[in-house]
Protein backbone atom coordinates (compact mmCIF):
# COMPACT_ATOMS: atom_id res chain seq x y z
CA UNK A 1 0.00 0.00 0.00
CA UNK A 2 1.47 3.29 -1.13
CA UNK A 3 -0.35 6.72 0.35
CA UNK A 4 0.59 8.57 -2.73
CA UNK A 5 -1.23 6.42 -5.02
CA UNK A 6 -3.99 6.01 -2.28
CA UNK A 7 -4.27 9.96 -2.65
CA UNK A 8 -4.01 9.70 -6.20
CA UNK A 9 -7.27 7.32 -6.22
CA UNK A 10 -9.20 9.89 -4.29
CA UNK A 11 -8.34 12.22 -6.97
CA UNK A 12 -9.39 9.96 -10.16
CA UNK A 13 -12.94 9.31 -7.59
CA UNK A 14 -13.17 12.83 -7.62
CA UNK A 15 -13.63 12.54 -11.27
CA UNK A 16 -15.37 9.68 -12.07
CA UNK A 17 -13.72 6.81 -10.98
CA UNK A 18 -15.16 3.96 -8.79
CA UNK A 19 -12.00 2.67 -7.51
CA UNK A 20 -11.16 1.33 -4.05
CA UNK A 21 -8.73 3.32 -2.39
CA UNK A 22 -6.72 0.32 -0.86
CA UNK A 23 -3.40 2.31 -2.43
CA UNK A 24 -2.47 -0.44 -5.26
CA UNK A 25 -1.23 1.03 -8.46
CA UNK A 26 -3.23 -1.66 -10.37
CA UNK A 27 -4.54 -2.21 -13.85
CA UNK A 28 -8.01 -0.52 -12.42
CA UNK A 29 -6.08 2.55 -11.21
CA UNK A 30 -3.96 2.71 -14.51
CA UNK A 31 -7.26 2.01 -16.53
CA UNK A 32 -8.89 5.49 -14.44
CA UNK A 33 -5.51 7.47 -15.23
CA UNK A 34 -6.35 7.31 -19.19
CA UNK A 35 -10.01 8.18 -18.83
CA UNK A 36 -9.25 11.18 -17.58
CA UNK A 37 -9.11 14.62 -19.73
CA UNK A 38 -5.32 15.41 -19.14
CA UNK A 39 -2.34 15.86 -21.26
CA UNK A 40 -0.90 12.54 -22.52
CA UNK A 41 2.29 13.11 -20.21
CA UNK A 42 0.58 13.64 -17.23
CA UNK A 43 -1.28 10.67 -17.56
CA UNK A 44 1.86 8.92 -17.96
CA UNK A 45 3.60 10.90 -15.13
CA UNK A 46 0.82 9.27 -13.08
CA UNK A 47 1.77 5.25 -13.72
CA UNK A 48 5.05 6.01 -12.04
CA UNK A 49 3.69 7.06 -8.38
CA UNK A 50 5.95 5.46 -5.54
CA UNK A 51 9.16 4.48 -8.05
CA UNK A 52 11.82 5.26 -5.88
CA UNK A 53 15.87 5.11 -5.54
CA UNK A 54 17.10 2.18 -3.83
CA UNK A 55 19.69 3.21 -1.50
CA UNK A 56 23.12 1.23 -1.11
CA UNK A 57 24.84 -0.26 -4.28
CA UNK A 58 21.25 -1.54 -6.06
CA UNK A 59 19.77 0.89 -8.03
CA UNK A 60 15.99 0.89 -9.27
CA UNK A 61 15.46 -0.10 -12.86
CA UNK A 62 13.20 2.29 -13.62
CA UNK A 63 15.38 5.77 -11.96
CA UNK A 64 18.21 3.66 -14.06
CA UNK A 65 16.21 3.77 -17.61
CA UNK A 66 15.40 7.09 -17.27
CA UNK A 67 19.16 8.26 -16.63
CA UNK A 68 20.15 6.46 -19.39
CA UNK A 69 17.87 8.49 -21.58
CA UNK A 70 19.12 12.06 -20.04
CA UNK A 71 23.07 11.86 -19.64
CA UNK A 72 23.89 8.24 -18.35
CA UNK A 73 24.29 8.93 -14.82
CA UNK A 74 25.76 5.80 -12.83
CA UNK A 75 23.42 5.48 -9.59
CA UNK A 76 19.92 6.43 -8.77
CA UNK A 77 20.84 8.30 -6.10
CA UNK A 78 22.01 11.30 -8.10
CA UNK A 79 19.55 14.04 -8.78
CA UNK A 80 16.71 12.49 -10.98
CA UNK A 81 13.69 14.78 -11.12
CA UNK A 82 14.95 16.09 -14.47
CA UNK A 83 16.23 12.39 -15.75
CA UNK A 84 12.09 11.92 -14.81
CA UNK A 85 10.25 14.39 -16.90
CA UNK A 86 12.76 13.95 -19.82
CA UNK A 87 11.66 10.15 -19.29
CA UNK A 88 8.16 11.02 -19.12
CA UNK A 89 8.49 13.41 -22.57
CA UNK A 90 10.04 10.94 -24.42
CA UNK A 91 7.69 7.86 -23.46
CA UNK A 92 5.19 11.00 -24.41
CA UNK A 93 6.26 11.50 -28.08
CA UNK A 94 8.20 13.99 -27.41
CA UNK A 95 11.77 13.30 -29.80
CA UNK A 96 13.55 16.23 -28.42
CA UNK A 97 13.25 18.17 -24.82
CA UNK A 98 15.80 20.09 -23.68
CA UNK A 99 19.48 20.48 -24.25
CA UNK A 100 20.58 19.09 -20.73
CA UNK A 101 17.74 16.83 -19.75
CA UNK A 102 18.86 15.80 -16.26
CA UNK A 103 19.62 19.21 -15.52
CA UNK A 104 16.44 20.96 -13.84
CA UNK A 105 17.13 24.56 -14.83
CA UNK A 106 17.79 23.09 -18.60
CA UNK A 107 13.65 22.60 -18.43
CA UNK A 108 13.14 26.77 -18.85
CA UNK A 109 14.13 25.77 -22.54
CA UNK A 110 11.12 23.31 -23.17
CA UNK A 111 8.60 25.11 -25.56
CA UNK A 112 7.35 28.05 -24.01
CA UNK A 113 6.57 29.92 -20.77
CA UNK A 114 3.05 29.48 -19.66
CA UNK A 115 0.62 30.60 -16.37
CA UNK A 116 0.50 27.79 -14.20
CA UNK A 117 -1.75 25.17 -15.89
CA UNK A 118 -2.44 21.55 -15.61
CA UNK A 119 0.54 19.37 -16.39
CA UNK A 120 2.83 22.40 -17.12
CA UNK A 121 6.44 21.84 -16.62
CA UNK A 122 7.02 23.38 -13.48
CA UNK A 123 11.09 24.87 -12.86
CA UNK A 124 12.16 25.55 -9.54
CA UNK A 125 15.34 26.94 -8.47
CA UNK A 126 16.75 26.34 -5.15
CA UNK A 127 20.49 26.26 -3.23
CA UNK A 128 22.95 24.19 -5.60
CA UNK A 129 20.72 23.61 -8.06
CA UNK A 130 17.12 23.12 -9.12
CA UNK A 131 14.22 21.14 -9.61
CA UNK A 132 11.62 20.46 -11.91
CA UNK A 133 8.33 18.59 -12.36
CA UNK A 134 4.41 18.63 -13.40
CA UNK A 135 1.75 21.01 -12.13
CA UNK A 136 -0.61 19.01 -11.14
CA UNK A 137 -2.84 21.60 -8.92
CA UNK A 138 -3.21 25.25 -7.33
CA UNK A 139 -4.69 26.15 -4.38
CA UNK A 140 -4.10 29.49 -3.40
CA UNK A 141 -0.28 30.53 -2.74
CA UNK A 142 0.73 27.02 -3.44
CA UNK A 143 1.25 24.58 -6.16
CA UNK A 144 1.02 20.67 -6.26
CA UNK A 145 3.93 18.98 -8.26
CA UNK A 146 4.23 15.59 -9.44
CA UNK A 147 7.95 15.09 -9.56
CA UNK A 148 10.78 12.63 -9.68
CA UNK A 149 13.56 12.78 -6.85
CA UNK A 150 10.43 14.87 -4.63
CA UNK A 151 11.83 12.57 -1.21
CA UNK A 152 13.78 10.08 -2.87
CA UNK A 153 10.26 9.16 -4.92
CA UNK A 154 7.51 9.93 -7.70
CA UNK A 155 5.10 11.31 -5.61
CA UNK A 156 2.82 14.79 -5.32
CA UNK A 157 4.23 17.65 -3.03
CA UNK A 158 3.06 21.34 -2.12
CA UNK A 159 5.50 24.08 -3.03
CA UNK A 160 4.87 27.77 -2.79
CA UNK A 161 3.81 29.08 -6.12
CA UNK A 162 6.60 31.86 -5.24
CA UNK A 163 9.26 29.38 -5.59
CA UNK A 164 9.27 28.42 -9.22
CA UNK A 165 11.07 30.25 -11.79
CA UNK A 166 8.72 29.67 -15.04
CA UNK A 167 5.94 27.57 -16.34
CA UNK A 168 7.16 25.30 -19.79
CA UNK A 169 4.44 23.71 -22.00
CA UNK A 170 4.51 22.77 -25.85
CA UNK A 171 4.34 24.96 -28.33
CA UNK A 172 0.71 24.91 -29.23
CA UNK A 173 -0.50 23.64 -26.02
CA UNK A 174 -4.58 23.64 -25.18
CA UNK A 175 -5.46 23.31 -21.15
CA UNK A 176 -7.54 20.58 -20.97
CA UNK A 177 -10.88 21.62 -18.86
CA UNK A 178 -12.09 18.81 -16.87
CA UNK A 179 -14.32 19.66 -13.38
CA UNK A 180 -12.30 18.73 -9.96
CA UNK A 181 -8.67 19.69 -9.70
CA UNK A 182 -6.24 17.38 -7.85
CA UNK A 183 -6.39 18.66 -4.09
CA UNK A 184 -4.45 16.39 -1.81
CA UNK A 185 -3.02 16.60 1.58
CA UNK A 186 0.27 17.17 0.09
CA UNK A 187 3.90 16.69 2.40
CA UNK A 188 5.38 20.10 1.67
CA UNK A 189 8.26 19.68 -0.78
CA UNK A 190 12.33 20.83 -0.23
CA UNK A 191 13.97 17.37 -0.09
CA UNK A 192 14.99 16.88 -4.02
CA UNK A 193 18.74 15.90 -3.71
Amino acid sequence: MNKAVKELQQFLNKNGSKLVVDGDLGSETKKAITSLCIPVWLKNAMKYIGVHEIHGTQNDVTVMKWHKLSGGFSNDEIAWCGSYVNGIMIESGFKKTVSSPARALSWLEFGVSSKPVIGAIAVKSRIGGGHVGFLVATEGKYVYILGGNQSDEVNIRRYLVSDFKDYRVPQGYQNCKYTTLMTINAETGGKEV
